[in-house]
Parts: C-alpha cells; sequence; structure tokens
C-alpha cells in the first residue's frame, strides 16, 4: 500500500461517553485527533444516536450494542461513518447515578469502502476490533463477504420478503420487526447486508441503516430494526403482505423475483454477485435510475417494465431486438407479446422489419397478421415487406386473407391485394380464394374498379382450368369464354348467392367478354337482381360504380340492365334511343323477357318505376308514345301504374298528350282532375298557331267546352285565329257552340259570347264587323220571319175534317195508301 493509499484508508476515530461521577453531557474521552477536532466528533455521532437506551440489557430485543452505518458530511467532506453504541466494559455511572454508554464512533474515506467492497459487518468488525491509544489512528482493512454465505442467510430469511424490503427502500424509511432470529446483533447486521445486497452496492452512500432504533425520535434512518412505527415508515414483518406505494418500486420487486427463477441459493448468490459488483453512485432520491441499475442483468424484462409505466417506447423495444443476444422464445409469453406489440402499433416501418429475426417465434406470426388486418394501406404494405423478408409471403396471404371475414378489415385486405404489384399468385393463394367466395368476390370487384390488368390477373388465377373448380366459380370461367352459362344448380349454390358473387360475375364477363354475355343469361340476371333488390347500401354503391364504366351494346339487354337499377332503387342511366320509335319495340322486347321471370307485384312497380324514370326531367311526345306502348304490353295493374305516373307529369307538360286520343286523354283526366283543361288549352294554342280551318277550329272549341272551359274561356284562347276576322264564322262558331251546350245540358251560352265579341275583348275591329254583321244578319232573319208569316197568312191550313198536315195518324191508317 502506498502512502497515499495508507492516507486514503485512514481511519478517524473517537470513544464517546463519560466519565465516572461526570456532571452535564457526553463528551470525546478518545480520539485520533486531540486537537478542537474532537468536537467535530461529537456532532457528527450525535447524527447517528438520537436515543439513549433505558434498560438496554442483554436478552431483550433493544439489547446494546446499537450500531449505525451513514454516509456524513464534515469538513474534510464527505464520509462513510459507524457509531456503535454500547455498555462500557466496566459499569460507569453520572454523577446523577444514571448508567452511561459508550459510543465509539469512526468514518473513513467512502470510495476505500466501495474498494474494499465491505458490507456492514464487515466494516463493523474491521473497525471495532482495533484499539487504538488516544490520539493515534489506523488503517482500515477489510474485504467483501462470502457471498454464498450471505445467499444462504437470504434464502433461510425468505428470499421474497428481503427483496421486497429492499424495493420499500426506494419508497421511502422501512423497519424490521425484530422477530425470530434477529433478536441477535450478528443477525440484524447480515440482515441489514441482505437487504442492502439486493440492491446495487453503489446505493450505501445514500442511506443511513441501525441494527435498533427505539423510534422515539426523528432521525435520518432508512433501514432499521424497530418494535415501533412512525408516521412515514413501513414495516416489514413475516407473514404479512407488503404493499408498494409506487411503480418502480413494484417494478424492482418483480425484477429481482425473475432473476433469483426459482429462488435457489445459486441463483440468488448469482444476483448479489452481480448487485455488490455495481459500485456506481446511486441514491434512493432517485428510484428510477436505481430500477435502471437492473436492465443490464434482465434486459428483455427490463424493456417490458419500462413500456408498461409508459418509460419506454417502440423505438426502445427495437433496439432491443436488434442486439444478437436478444431471445424471444425463452421469455414468457405475455411479455413477447406485449414487446411485439408495441412494435407493430408503434414502431417506425424501418422498426417493423426486425421482427423477421423473431419470426420463428410461434406467436409473432399470427400477431404480424393481426396486426395487418387493422392496418392502413401504407402499414400493411410495410408489414407485406417483413412478410417477404421472413420469406412467408405465402403463406402470410392466405394468413390475412382467412382472417378478414367481413366488414372494415375485409376492405383492407382487399385494397392491398388489388393494388400490390409484387404479389406471388400461387396455387395456394387460388385455393384459399376459392374457399372464400365472399372474399374472392371482393377482389375481383375492387380489381376491376381500379381498372388496368388487374382483374384479368386476378381471374386467370382463380379460374384457369389448371384445377378443378367448386361449383360457384364455374360460371366465371364459362362466362369468361363468352358463354352465357349458370345452371340453376349453380344459381342456387349457396357460395353463388352470397355476397356480391354474382355482381363479380358481372364485372369479370363485362371486362373479359362484355356486359351482354351476362346479361343474356336468365338465371344470372336473376341472382343479381334478387340481390340488388335488399337494397344493401354497400352493394348498391359496389353496382353503380361498376355500371358506370360498363353498359350493352343490344337494346334488349340495355332494358335488362335498366331493370337492375330498378331493382336497386337507382335513375337510370341516359339511354338517348330509349324514345327513339326505331328501338321501342326492341326495349319492350328485353324489358318482357325479363318481366316473366319476376312476380306481378314487381312488374306493377318496375312499370311505375319505369314511368317515373322516363318522365323525371321532361315529359315529351316520345316519352308519351313509349309509355303507351309499354302500357298496352303490360298487365292492366301495371299499365295502370303507366297511366298514374303519365298523368302525374302530364300536369306540368300538357303540349305530351296534346295529339293523344280522346279515349287516352279521358282516361288520364280521370286521374288528375283539372287535367283536361290545361291539354284543351294546350290545343287551341296549337290551333291557333297551325291557323287551322273553321270546322277544326270548331271540333277543338267544342272538345275544349266539354272538358270545362266557358265560351269567354275559349274565345280569349283564340283571340289570335285569324278566321275571327269573319264575322259569320264567329257567329257559326258560337252557334256551334250553343248547341253542344244544349246537347250536353248546359245553360245556353250564345248571348254571353256575342256578348264578348261585341264589347270588343276580340278587338275593336272585329267587334264593328260583328255588330254590323249581325244587325244585318237580324234584318235578314226578321224579313224572313216576315215573308213565313205571309206565308202562312195567304195560306190557311185544310178544315180540321179534313185530313190535315199535322194531325196524327191512327193505327188503322198505318199501311194505307197515301
Amino acid at each position: 500500500m502506498t502512502v497515499t493509499d495508507r492516507q486514503a484508508a485512514a481511519v478517524r476515530w473517537a470513544l464517546i461517553g463519560k466519565r465516572p461521577g461526570q456532571l452535564g453531557e457526553y463528551t470525546v474521552l478518545a480520539a485520533d485527533d486531540t486537537g478542537p477536532g474532537r468536537q467535530d466528533y461529537y456532532a457528527l455521532a450525535r447524527e447517528l444516536v438520537r436515543s439513549n437506551p433505558g434498560t438496554a440489557t442483554a436478552g431483550q430485543t433493544d439489547a446494546l450494542p446499537w450500531v449505525y452505518f451513514a454516509p456524513v458530511t464534515s469538513g474534510t467532506g464527505r464520509r462513510t461513518a459507524v457509531a456503535s453504541m454500547e455498555w462500557p466494559t466496566d459499569e460507569v455511572r453520572d454523577s446523577s447515578g444514571r448508567a452511561a454508554t459508550l459510543t465509539r464512533y469512526f468514518d473513513l474515506d467512502p470510495e476505500v469502502v466501495a474498494t474494499t467492497g465491505a458490507g456492514y459487518e464487515a466494516q463493523y468488525r474491521a473497525l471495532t476490533r482495533e484499539s487504538p491509544a488516544d490520539g493515534t489512528g489506523f488503517t482500515f482493512r477489510a474485504s467483501g463477504p462470502v457471498l454464498d454465505e450471505l445467499a444462504g442467510f437470504v434464502h433461510g430469511f425468505g428470499a421474497e420478503l428481503l427483496i421486497q424490503a429492499a424495493a420499500l427502500l426506494l419508497e421511502g424509511p422501512v423497519v424490521i420487526a425484530p422477530e425470530g432470529p434477529m433478536t441477535g446483533l450478528p443477525d440484524r447486521m447480515r440482515c441489514l447486508d441482505a437487504v442492502l445486497g439486493l440492491l446495487p452496492y453503489g446505493i450505501r452512500d445514500s442511506l443511513a441503516v441501525g441494527t435498533w432504533t427505539p423510534n422515539d425520535s426523528q432521525h435520518g434512518l432508512r433501514l432499521a430494526f424497530s418494535n415501533r412505527v412512525m408516521t412515514g415508515q413501513q414495516m416489514i414483518r413475516r407473514g404479512e403482505p407488503i404493499t408498494f406505494r409506487t411503480r418502480v418500486a413494484q417494478d424492482y420487486a418483480h425484477r429481482l423475483l425473475r432473476l433469483i427463477g426459482d429462488g435457489s441459493r445459486r441463483r440468488i448468490a448469482e444476483l448479489l454477485a452481480k448487485l455488490w459488483a455495481n459500485r456506481r453512485p446511486y441514491s434512493v432520491d432517485r428510484p428510477g435510475e436505481v430500477l435502471d441499475s437492473l436492465a443490464d442483468l434482465d434486459r428483455v424484462y427490463a424493456v417490458y417494465q419500462d413500456l408498461i409505466r409508459r418509460a419506454a417506447t417502440a423505438g426502445t423495444v427495437a433496439d432491443l431486438m436488434r442486439q444478437p443476444d436478444t431471445e424471444l422464445n425463452l421469455v414468457e409469453p405475455e411479455i413477447t407479446e406485449r414487446l411485439v406489440r408495441e412494435v407493430l402499433d408503434h414502431g417506425t416501418d424501418y422498426d417493423l422489419q426486425v421482427l423477421a429475426r423473431y419470426w420463428p417465434v410461434p406467436m409473432v406470426p399470427g400477431m404480424v397478421v393481426g396486426a395487418a388486418l387493422t392496418s392502413a394501406e401504407s402499414r400493411m404494405r410495410a408489414i407485406w415487406r417483413l412478410a417477404s423478408a421472413s420469406g412467408q409471403q405465402t403463406w402470410f396471404l392466405t394468413t390475412l386473407i382467412a382472417g378478414a371475414d367481413q366488414g372494415p378489415e375485409l376492405e383492407r385486405v382487399v385494397t392491398f391485394l388489388t393494388t400490390a404489384t409484387d404479389l406471388p399468385f400461387t396455387v395456394l393463394l387460388q385455393q384459399e380464394l376459392l374457399a372464400r367466395p365472399a372474399a374472392a368476390a371482393r377482389v375481383l370487384t375492387a380489381a376491376y374498379l381500379s381498372r388496368g390488368e388487374s382483374l384479368s390477373r386476378w381471374a386467370e388465377l382463380l379460374f384457369s382450368r389448371r384445377t378443378p373448380l367448386p361449383v360457384w366459380a364455374e360460371p366465371f370461367a364459362a362466362m369468361r369464354a363468352g358463354r352465357p352459362e349458370l345452371t340453376k344448380e349453380q344459381a342456387t349454390d349457396k357460395m353463388f348467392t352470397g355476397s356480391r358473387v354474382a355482381l363479380a360475375l358481372f364485372a369479370v364477363t363485362a371486362e373479359a367478354a362484355g356486359a351482354d354475355v351476362f346479361l343474356e343469361c336468365a338465371n344470372a340476371w336473376s341472382v343479381l337482381h334478387n340481390q340488388l333488390r335488399q337494397r344493401d347500401p354497400a352493394l348498391v354503391q359496389l353496382f353503380l360504380r361498376i355500371t358506370e364504366t360498363t353498359g350493352s351494346t343490344s337494346v334488349e339487354n340495355h332494358a335488362a340492365l335498366d331493370l337492375l337499377r330498378l331493382a336497386a332503387d337507382v335513375p337510370l342511366r341516359h339511354n338517348p334511343g330509349l324514345l327513339n320509335p326505331d328501338q321501342t319495340a326492341r326495349y319492350l322486347a328485353g324489358l318482357d323477357a325479363r318481366l316473366t321471370l319476376l312476380d306481378a307485384s314487381l312488374a306493377v312497380e318496375y312499370a311505375s318505376g319505369l314511368a317515373t324514370e322516363v318522365t323525371r326531367t321532361i315529359l315529351d311526345r316520345n316519352g308519351v308514345a313509349f309509355l303507351l306502348t309499354f302500357a298496352d304490353r303490360v298487365s292492366p295493374a301495371a299499365a295502370a301504374a303507366v297511366f298514374q305516373r303519365l298523368a302525374e307529369r302530364a300536369v306540368s307538360y300538357p303540349a305530351a298528350i296534346a295529339e293523344v286520343s280522346p279515349t287516352v286523354l279521358d282516361r288520364l283526366v280521370e286521374l288528375v282532375p283539372g287535367l283536361g283543361i290545361r291539354v284543351a288549352r294546350i290545343r287551341l294554342g296549337e290551333a291557333v298557331s297551325r291557323q287551322v280551318p273553321p270546322t277544326a277550329m270548331i271540333q277543338n272549341c267544342v272538345q275544349a267546352q266539354a272538358e270545362g272551359l266557358s265560351v269567354v274561356e275559349i274565345l280569349t284562347e283564340i283571340r289570335n285565329w285569324e278566321r275571327l276576322d269573319s264575322p259569320a264564322e264567329v257567329f257559326a262558331l258560337i252557334d256551334a257552340l250553343s248547341a253542344e251546350a244544349l246537347k250536353i245540358g248546359l245553360k245556353p251560352i250564345a248571348g254571353s259570347g256575342m256578348a264578348y265579341i261585341l264589347d270588343g275583348h276580340c278587338g275593336e275591329n272585329r267587334a264593328r264587323d260583328f255588330s254590323h254583321w249581325l244587325a244585318n244578319h237580324a234584318d235578314l232573319l226578321r224579313r224572313r220571319s216576315d215573308f213565313l208569316v205571309q206565308i202562312l197568312k195567304k195560306h190557311k191550313p185544310p178544315k180540321p175534317e179534313s185530313r190535315g198536315f199535322f194531325r196524327s195518324r191512327s193505327p188503322s191508317d198505318e199501311g194505307a195508301p197515301s
């Protein structure tokens, strides 16, 4: 040992007590320092020894000596102090006759203690065996404990209880009940060593411990034996449960219990050796650092616990997994699950790739697939790269499909499958999809909507003849080849009638052979129709998207497609040829072919729906002609639905029905009263615009009067008819209306009509001309009347006995010669 080493290892000491009969306080009786430093020793000792014993005699739990170990600060800096209060060899009584104790105080450089690794018991024995003369010093000589023996003590006392005591020190002061063998000084010091041995050795310089405290005054002991508990302290007692107040303390205890495994003496000794070798400075005031000190002893569990208390991130876990010596298959399943879950849920795309190393761990592949099922598209691609790096592409895909039964998960998987460009199209993938027609149907429809070559690749994988196909898939192969084949057995197969399969068949057929091949197959059309009738919003929306990009080149099949849209309760696509008279017959033939497959109630519903669609925006004469032709071809109930819609729309577009037959018009008017008046006005207007001859105009006016227009309203409607300039034709018109009014039981209207003209409502010139003509006509009628009267006067009828012209003939006259 060098001079410097000897100086560092020099022990400062003092004996503090009383001389026989001494009056007053305790004093320093002897010390290595004969100068004023003696008072410094006294103050330091009093910081450790806060109580005086009463009758602490041998055999009692509070029997002397009481030994304390603590860090202190003096004029020379930080020191490690040991104080032992004991009875002097020869009894000493002070002036009051009270027995006086002797306190042996020692302190030395803490680095010397740390270098030797001496425990409390070793320090005590090394210091108390010295008996230097007053004014002389000595050198500290000690060594670390035999850890196997200390492990034996831990094992015998109860490793779990001592571990809990060590962890509780991270929360606050702890007292140990002096039970069983813990009544003697050696066992208590050994127990202190055991508890502190379960913490890093470097923590000893941050706390004070003692073999006994009466707990009758405040003190700074972090760990001590006592039979009393003060506020803020926790007591350790055999058989009583321990409750941790902090997560750090709880995690520390759990880590130590894991580290000792089966609790054997060997495992305990291994743990004590690792902790005893850790001389880095720690403090009970920074418990997190103490917990971190165990990380290298069980790195996997340390990171797991840090995750639980939110002190670690996914990046921390990924870094752990990158370490060559990290083996997840050797730890508990719940720990592996938590670590892998953290990377899957929160790790970066780069972090994910570390899981390729752990693919052989049984739970990892399934967790990867589970994460993929709930991931966004970009994240799923990163997981796909992980599966590829693990060489498990096909397994990953088939398991992914098998796990995505329905809902958002299936949608995410379908999006991934139809947008990824590096998928292995294997037989196993084909078989998995063929076994799950619902998933296959979604893949096919999504591929169709994505356009490009995706659909043809998937269809080739699924429906090539390299392998036998299940019943539901056979129609796909046939229609891709242009054959509209779907047998009744196939159409009723529960797999085929499942969600979206028929719509997928429509998409695949439209892509490969054209939509007409599908629409010409009555069974296929019926299955899709029945599914659309359910009005499932998702299916209907998908149908709309598919039909936006495909259609029929056949007028007949366009009618079949329109019925599907009616079944889905969506608007028809614009069809310029629908109202083309040259195509109407073919379109209606297509409707007939499909309506015969449906119930009568559906035929009525679709007839009304078709009429609604044809008249949705505007009703013109082509539309009217189409609907009347359609009504002639359907059942009376369906025709009634067509006429009802036609009548309702004709209210807004009466010109469209201006040329219909009286029979049709009468039927429409019956459905919507008042419609006849609107049509009559339209007809009168058209007659005026064409300047029809008087005969035609009189016919239109008579019809208008029959529909309810007054003679004044009729004359108002035709006031621009040029033939009203002719008073004779005006008179003939009014006279005809008057005669017709009498036939249908109306009041005479000739006067009101003529008055309307004479009052100038149809023009002043016309009024003057009509007045002049009417006066002449009246004069003519008077002269004719006068002439007839003169004739009657000149030519009297025969006498009554003569047979008169007006005498009724009797029955006997019948057949007599005239």
